[in-house]
């Protein structure tokens, strides 16, 4: 989890999670081609981090076919997950507003 961030590279685990979300891919797959497989196979998920560790949430129908399509999603997601450099500009972009946000908020 967040454990394997170093000193020097505070927030990488936050910003690879969102990179991925926001223009990420599984293998072969755009993330556009991910959403349909979830939408066709009525499967769910959410990714984000915590001080601690990195969630990765899944919600399938009660059918086996809609649990067999999210647990090879979860598979895929650990085996073959890439960030495209337009996902990690984007993450940047993002995690920097929203700090801009807290700030002034205070």
């Amino acid at each position: 989890g967040r454990l394997l961030e170093t000193l020097d590279m505070p927030g990488s685990l936050a910003l690879g999670v969102r990179a991925l979300l926001e223009h990420g891919g599984i293998g072969q797959f755009s993330r556009d081609e991910v959403e349909a497989y979830c939408a066709t196979n009525e499967v769910q998920s959410t990714m984000r981090t915590t001080e601690e560790s990195i969630v990765l949430d899944f919600v399938t129908r009660d059918r086996p076919s809609s649990v067999r399509a999210g647990l090879q999603l979860l598979r895929s997601l650990v085996d073959s997950c890439r960030v495209t450099d337009e996902g990690f500009r984007r993450a940047q972009a993002a995690l920097r507003m929203e700090a801009v946000n807290l700030h002034q908020s205070l």
